[in-house]
């Protein structure tokens, strides 16, 4: 790991060299500074990888539950105008019931835009079953394109 006083190259360190390493050590500092960022922990996985963060939060009333979500991995393509790639893949990050951590199992499909989710349930000692009527629920997935 770079130590955490790294500082930046400087044209007037290399007196000699002076008139052409300036143009050399523009991108070099730049590498460094985001090798150092990388190494520091500061990146995070939204940075490296391509993907919609996907929230749900809902009241269920034990198999109502939001069907669709537009998909926008396009909103940080600089031509949004683009063809949206279909997700291959949407992966629940986590999720909770009346703020408590559970662990949830999705089906989804797309067409059209949309990615739908047909059923959702939920994982517990006794089994898979269905969302509790009444409970508040906070499903995090991400999707990827």
């Amino acid at each position: 790991m770079l130590p955490s006083g790294f500082s930046n190259l400087k044209a007037e360190d290399f007196p000699e060299q002076k008139s052409w390493i300036a143009k050399l050590l523009q991108p070099i500092n730049s590498f460094f500074s985001s090798v150092n960022t990388i190494l520091q922990g500061n990146v995070t996985f939204g940075d490296n990888i391509p993907c919609q963060n996907i929230n749900l939060s809902f009241v269920s009333n034990g198999s109502d539950f939001p069907r669709f979500i537009k998909w926008n991995i396009a909103q940080n393509n600089p031509n949004p105008n683009a063809t949206l790639p279909p997700p291959v893949d949407v992966r629940v990050c986590g999720a909770t019931e009346n703020g408590v951590g559970i662990v949830v199992l999705i089906a989804w499909s797309y067409a059209n835009g949309l990615i739908t989710f047909p059923y959702i349930v939920k994982i517990t000692t006794s089994g898979v079953v269905g969302l509790t009527s009444g409970a508040s629920y906070n499903i995090n997935m991400r999707g990827f394109p």
